[in-house]
This record gives C-alpha cells, sequence and structure tokens, in this order.
C-alpha cells in the first residue's frame, strides 16, 4: 500500500460511512479503468515545463494538478 494509502486508510477510520463509501465507489471506478493510487512523494517531483501561475517559478505535479482544477 502506498504512503498517501496508508493516510487515507488511516484517516477512514474517523469518516463517516457514508464518506467510505464513496471513497470505495470512486476507487472501484479507477480501478475498473485500469487506474491506480501513486505514492504521495510523486505529487513534489517536478512537473517539467509546468511553473507556478503565481510567480511563475517551476511547478512540482501536485501544483500543475492543483492549478489544472482551480
Amino acid at each position: 500500500m502506498h504512503d498517501h494509502a496508508r493516510l487515507v486508510a488511516g484517516l477512514g477510520a474517523a469518516l463517516p460511512e457514508a464518506a467510505r463509501a464513496s471513497i470505495d465507489k470512486g476507487r472501484a471506478v479507477l480501478a475498473a479503468k485500469g487506474l491506480q493510487e501513486v505514492a504521495h512523494a510523486y505529487f513534489f517531483l517536478p512537473a517539467p515545463g509546468c511553473t507556478t501561475q503565481l510567480d511563475g517559478v517551476p511547478a512540482n505535479v501536485l501544483e500543475s494538478l492543483f492549478a489544472e482544477i482551480v
């Protein structure tokens, strides 16, 4: 299990059953499409060719993905 998955699993115990059920459904949909979670550390790797919108410095994967959903 990836570090992020362990963290989510640990937090899952504190979530209401409805929230845990939604997370499980989402994971099942992604797994059916051949997708899987990645280790938390991957989010902090450089995203080649991407910069932050605010200050134009090189962005990491998390910053790049976050910018796409904002």
